[in-house]
């Protein structure tokens, strides 16, 4: 089968035609019928050949290619921007015949402009759909206006999380499906914690979707369904006089209505999905004592999130493309990609994945048997997302009250007639409109002497960065290579996420997550390779993490370290001199003590680390002169009694304490020890310093190379007396060890090396640095980004620097757990005003005994195709072992 990822290129009527000297000839008729599917990547690499191959079986003589869905096509709600989101719609539905349904791209403002096919009259003959099995909420998300706009795959519920402890502190009932807004408003008052001047410091409530509140506690709706197209309703009494209240509750601080990095995570009542009862922590979160827990909304319903497939009302095909998207929503394979708690379909409940039909998505969700009963009744008896599509237009009055002082019934009729007049702009555009769903480029015929590239990017962000760059970037490498005629680029998460490629490059040491013997040992082109020198290869780590048994398998391209952005204008303001690289910790301390003492607010914190987990935390120890925990080595060398370390460890957790630097709760008791960041920094200046990694998720790199803020300067950690602490991940290119075309792929690699630009990294070669063409290719200001990377250069040089291996993706199995009792110890001498030196002595002991039992486990490890049931059993054996060693884990 031919390669199913593919560009996409629309053609004019003239390119349908080939025009001779003779006269005007029509190209020869297709005997093949081509549906294409648009999806995110991370859903794309399910539909591998095995899932398409069946459904082209059942339909001879069509053939199904996958298509990368564009940024142009991921946009926001309509009552946010209107023209955007039409736009948006209408490149999504340009882009295939079946498209991926998310939470904002099926809107009835983008079905009112007519870009997707209404479902309804083929679902309604169809005898194999039986719409019964799907959960009533999840299929009727899509129903509006007499149509049937998309099938869903999967349901989420959004029900009431809380903090179980911060309602037994407060004496108060927990929740129950028969509060009432008086119960709510309450509860708020009595959850929400003041400083020591009486203003509020952490609401008791944040409600993001107000729309749905409001539907749970009054069963108001938002529009008149007595006609259709339905009219958006939103001036009435009900929800005037809820709207007042809830906006006074919001001035006095009791509730909140958009997130704040530094307190979300401590608001111990919230209406969202359940992630957070498998422990994931997010920021803001103060302390390791929370005990979540949920309930339904008043009334005994809940919200939901919902996602699925739609047709483009462009295609040519619309019986085909609606029975692709009945059977993709009937695939566990396809199912299981979706980050839902439940499939849409009851049928598919528990069902897993076939082995061998691709990478599973192992997503991070609850699974005790109390937390799966209330999914169970909360997408059963949920409110579809239909009766709420009007919801984000609620957002609209409610902007204009808080921040204009406009009164409910006013900004209630205006945020009414805004909906009512986007619903007439999307019908004008109906008008105006034709969509074209987008041709695939042909496959282009190459000579005989010429092969075809199969080059993937590993990338956590999707779609791919730069995606035209990385077009342009292969196209002319296959335009110079005497060999290669074209590079077919392939995109995932992982080296598992799409089909077969020659060659890849990863973020991350891909060493850890894939067996040598898949990967082509390099030595051979780099002996040969007269432009590479291995003593330029930066720090004396880089090469040796690449290799194993004296074999390197991975290119270094790119380091991505670990460093500190410092706000200029405030340290102009508070008379310091700007942070050099290489600065010393006396330094680092100095500036964090003149920050404090000239902001009066006592939450704030001068230093904030936005790196994964305790990196940060570990740096700075690093710099102090100890290192608690090593990921160099496998399995992560724990120093948790050695006194230089312990002190090491207390000075960094005493700038906590001191409120120096931010600290946010590391266990949350579900073992995975990391942060969720909700929000981002984009546009944040009241930070003097921050720490995170130079890579394309940093936002403030981001925004340095768009322009949009030059407030952040770059730095390093600073240098204590022991010596520079440096950290950074290795981004390199891999050769499969099937690839027909080694040759090439090395070529191919090598020139990448030289496009630092493309990656967001730093050249992993210090020549590289005074090379023409990376200093051309690096986006302005290049000159800031040379100045540090030499500066980087240099102090990885330094014979006194300490490299430092941060990353907790260990290949070793259970080092999730192993860092849990690590993080708790750290957790309790900064929250909890614990002894820092017993914590410790105990955090290594259950360690050693942990790896002690965790020596004897037999269980072999499962393939790489297992099911998620085949994972969940191997790793219960570590499981086991973690609460034989320290009973409080299981709970």
């Amino acid at each position: 089968m031919s390669t199913r990822k593919r560009a996409l290129l629309l053609l004019s009527f003239a390119a349908l035609l080939l025009v001779t000297a003779g006269g005007i000839i029509p190209l020869a008729a297709q005997t093949t019928t081509i549906l294409t599917v648009a999806l995110p990547e991370w859903i794309a690499a399910a539909l591998t050949d095995d899932v398409l191959d069946a459904f082209e079986a059942e339909h001879p003589g069509v053939q199904v290619e996958t298509v990368t869905q564009s940024g142009d096509s991921f946009y926001g709600a309509a009552a946010s921007d209107l023209e955007a989101h039409l736009d948006g719609a209408e490149a999504l539905a340009s882009s295939a015949d079946v498209v991926y349904a998310g939470l904002n791209s099926i809107s009835p403002e983008a079905t009112r402009a007519g870009y997707f096919l209404d479902l309804r009259p083929l679902a309604d003959g169809d005898s194999i759909l039986n719409a019964d099995d799907f959960y009533p909420a999840a299929l009727d998300s899509y129903r509006w206006d007499g149509g049937l706009w998309a099938l869903p795959t999967g349901i989420s519920p959004e029900v009431l999380i809380y903090d179980a402890a911060a309602f037994d502190r407060a004496g108060l009932a927990y929740p129950t499906e028969s509060w009432t807004w008086t119960d709510v408003m309450n509860a708020a008052r009595a959850l929400t914690t003041y400083d020591e001047a009486g203003e509020v410091s952490i609401p008791g409530l944040i409600v993001q979707d107000v729309g749905l509140l409001y539907r749970a506690l009054f069963g108001g709706t938002l529009q008149d369904e007595s006609s259709i197209p339905a009219t958006p309703r939103f001036a009435t009494p009900e929800l005037e006089a809820f709207l007042t209240e809830l906006v006074a509750l919001v001035d006095e601080g009791v509730i909140a209505t958009s997130i704040n990095n530094d307190t979300y995570g401590s608001i111990p009542m919230s209406i969202e999905r359940t992630f957070r009862l498998a422990g994931i922590q997010v920021m803001g979160a103060e302390t390791s004592e929370a005990n979540w827990q949920a309930a339904l909304l008043p009334g005994g319903t809940a919200g939901v999130e919902v996602e699925g497939f739609a047709v483009s009302a462009g295609t040519t095909h619309p019986e085909l493309a609606y029975e692709l998207v009945r059977f993709l929503t009937s695939n566990p394979n396809v199912v299981s990609r979706f980050f839902n708690d439940r499939p849409a379909r009851r049928s598919l409940v528990g069902v897993q994945p076939e082995q061998g039909d691709g990478p599973v998505m192992m997503a991070v969700r609850p699974t005790n048997p109390e937390v799966d009963a209330l999914i169970d009744a909360a997408v059963e008896n949920a409110i579809p997302a239909s009766d709420l599509r009007y919801a984000p237009w609620l957002d609209v009055a409610l902007n204009a009250m808080l921040e204009d002082g406009t009164d409910a019934r006013t900004a209630l009729q205006n945020a009414e007639n805004a909906a009512v007049q986007a619903q007439q702009t999307a019908a004008q555009r109906r008008e105006a409109a034709v969509i074209a769903v987008a041709t695939l480029v042909p496959t282009p015929v190459l000579a005989a002497d010429e092969i075809a590239l199969n080059f993937q990017v590993n990338s956590f962000v999707s779609p791919l960065p730069n995606g035209d760059r990385w077009e342009s970037f292969l196209n002319e490498f296959a335009a110079n290579d005497p060999q290669v005629g074209v590079v077919n680029l392939l995109s995932g998460f992982t080296m598992q996420d799409s089909e077969p490629a020659d060659c890849t490059y990863a973020p991350l040491n891909a060493l850890g997550q894939m067996d040598a013997a898949s990967m082509l040992a390099l030595d051979p082109f780099l002996d040969a390779d007269p432009t590479f020198d291995r003593s330029d290869i930066l720090g004396s780590t880089t090469l040796s993490q690449l290799q194993r048994d004296g074999r390197t398998y991975g290119l270094p391209i790119v380091i991505q370290p670990q460093v500190v952005w410092y706000n200029q204008r405030m340290f102009e303001d508070a008379g310091l001199p700007l942070p050099q690289p290489g600065w010393t910790v006396d330094e680092f301390v100095s500036a964090l003590r003149t920050f404090k003492s000239l902001n009066s607010d006592e939450d704030f914190n001068p230093f904030r680390g936005e790196a994964f987990g305790s990196s940060s935390l570990l740096m700075l120890m690093a710099a102090f002169g100890g290192l608690p925990v090593d990921y160099s080595t496998e399995p992560p060398t724990i120093n948790l009694s050695d006194p230089t370390t312990v002190e090491a460890v207390r000075q960094v957790l005493d700038l906590a304490r001191e409120g120096l630097i931010a600290y946010n709760a590391l266990d949350q008791g579900g073992g995975m020890g990391f942060t969720m960041v909700i929000g981002g920094a984009e546009g944040n200046t009241t930070d003097p310093l921050v720490a995170e990694s130079l890579s394309s998720l940093s936002v403030y790199l981001q925004n340095l190379l768009t322009g949009g803020a030059d407030i952040y300067g770059l730095t390093t950690y600073p240098r204590g007396s022991s010596g520079f602490p440096a950290s950074y991940t290795v981004g390199a290119g891999y050769i499969s060890a099937d690839s027909l075309h080694p040759d090439a792929c090395y070529r191919l690699l090598s020139a990448l090396s030289r496009r630092p630009d493309m990656l967001d990294g730093m050249p992993a070669r210090r020549s590289l640095l005074d090379d023409p063409t990376v200093q051309a290719n690096l986006t302005s200001p290049r000159d800031t980004l040379l100045n540090f990377y030499r500066a980087y250069a240099d102090l990885l040089a330094d014979p006194s620097t300490i490299v430092v291996n941060t990353s907790m993706f260990s290949a070793a199995v259970g080092t999730f757990i192993e860092q849990r009792w690590v993080n708790r110890a750290f957790d309790r001498y900064v929250l909890d005003d614990a002894n820092l030196d017993a914590e410790l002595a105990q955090a290594q002991g259950y360690i050693d005994a942990y790896r002690q039992c965790a020596a004897n486990i037999t269980t072999p490890p499962p393939a790489a195709n297992a099911t998620p049931a085949d994972f969940q059993t191997y790793m219960e054996a570590y499981q086991s072992c973690a609460t034989a060693v320290d009973p409080s884990l299981g709970g």
